[in-house]
């Protein structure tokens, strides 16, 4: 965990966050408990604290989140969990606004979530989601659910069309369709299903990405392939060392050859006796033949080249000695 931490606040000071920095490193210095799971409570509560402060804003990117993070794979029994307790949060937000005389916070949301719905509506196909109460109720563990079921919104298909009226509501807690909202039994059956619904997502949530990218640079097969790198490193520097002296080796060769090839003219031309026509022969004979060749030869010295020009070379070499030897 600390080396996660690590690697999260030097990338936090690399962008220049320095309140998050700060932050971060005085969170770290607080948390006794050396948190390393996800943990339902602390998520419930960061749910509930934008309630209780009345930002609608910090409420729809905190659910968000976690709708983006753990509830994307659920399967549909689960997905509709999530949805009914996402408009449980929602409302009890307005109750909440309601309540502390901030109509208009209310509004806000309502006009938000109005304008997703609407957004929604053109790219997917319509759903029947179960009645909210039906799920909060099935969420309660035996021992702790009431002695009935909190009560049921039967028009739960327009979900935000009469929540746009509770505003201008002058005592929506005495209206039949809103007053089950303002009970306290409401407000725990929801903070209790939220809670124990977070506990079930996170326990079989996989571990943050940034852990598993630490676990995977640590493990063996990560270690293996790392001593396979610089094996193949080694192994490509040793190739092109040998190279470069297979490359001196050859400009060696090369000039040896052009050396012998140059010798054996000079001595042919001094010799009296010129068989079958050297270089420099006037013999009309081979001599033609052979004066080409062993031009041919001393040009690709001259040269040199890759390893395509020094066979070159020596096969031009070849086939003029054995001009000169009378091999034709």
């Amino acid at each position: 965990m600390d080396a996660a931490d690590e690697v999260v606040l030097e990338y936090v000071a690399f962008r220049g966050f320095n309140e998050v920095f700060r932050a971060l490193n005085a969170a770290r210095a607080d948390d006794a408990t050396r948190r390393g799971a996800y943990d339902a409570t602390f998520a419930t509560d960061a749910l509930l604290k934008p309630i209780q402060t009345l930002d609608h804003a910090a409420l729809l990117d905190a659910w968000d989140f976690l709708s983006q993070r753990f509830f994307r794979r659920l399967d549909a029994e689960m997905t509709a969990h999530a949805q009914a307790l996402e408009r449980g949060v929602y409302r009890a937000y307005c109750v909440a606004a309601v309540e502390r005389g901030e109509r208009a916070k209310a509004t806000q949301l309502l006009t938000e979530l109005a304008r997703r719905d609407a957004a929604d509506a053109t790219t997917k196909p319509p759903s029947a989601p179960k009645q909210d109460a039906e799920v909060v109720w099935a969420l309660y563990d035996d021992d702790d659910r009431p002695s009935k079921p909190p009560p049921v919104d039967a028009r739960n298909g327009a979900r935000w069309r009469e929540w746009f009226a509770m505003p201008h509501v002058p005592r929506p807690d005495r209206d039949p369709l809103f007053a089950p909202y303002f009970k306290r039994e409401w407000h725990d059956a929801l903070v209790l299903s939220l809670r124990n619904f977070l506990a079930t997502v996170f326990a079989s949530a996989p571990p943050p990405k940034l852990l598993l990218l630490q676990t995977w640079h640590s493990s063996q097969a990560q270690q293996k392939l790392r001593e396979e790198l610089q094996s193949a490193r080694a192994e490509r520097e040793a190739l092109v060392e040998d190279l470069v002296r297979t490359r001196a080796t050859r400009d060696t060769l090369a000039g040896t050859v052009r050396d012998l090839l140059v010798a054996h003219h000079h001595g042919h031309r001094a010799s009296p006796a010129k068989p079958r026509g050297g270089l420099f022969d006037d013999e009309p004979t081979d001599a033609d033949d052979a004066r080409k060749a062993g031009a041919d030869a001393v040009e690709a010295a001259r040269r040199g080249g890759d390893n395509a020009a020094l066979d070159a070379l020596c096969a031009k070499a070849g086939r003029y000695l054995d001009l000169v030897r009378g091999g034709g």
